[in-house]
């Protein structure tokens, strides 16, 4: 029983800690690696393999340690956004009116 509680008791600790942790990472402008994989839910690998192809903004002012801008990420994230059916079918709509004048 007491194993239990102390199961449970740790399991909340370790929730409260990651809240605490997202919570920091929202206040800060300037992102570690670890951070950003926290901040866009990806893995570090991911994030790696953005950064070597260029795909991502990001800074790296000794050569060494990586850093984002979470201003240019939400930039970045949100300039990917697919169109749904709905928008897509008001486009071909508006093309196809534009056509036939």
């Amino acid at each position: 029983m007491d194993n239990n509680i102390e199961e449970m008791i740790l399991e909340r600790l370790t929730s409260l800690e990651r809240s605490i942790e997202e919570n920091n990472i929202l206040q800060k402008e300037i992102l570690t690696i670890d951070e950003l994989a926290i901040y866009i839910s990806t893995s570090l690998p991911n994030l790696y393999l953005l950064t070597s192809k260029n795909e991502i903004p990001f800074y790296k002012p000794n050569g060494k340690k990586v850093y984002f801008k979470r201003s240019e990420i939400d930039d970045w994230v949100f300039n990917t956004r697919h169109n749904c059916k709905r928008d897509i079918k008001k486009k071909a709509d508006k093309f196809q009116s534009n056509y036939k004048k």
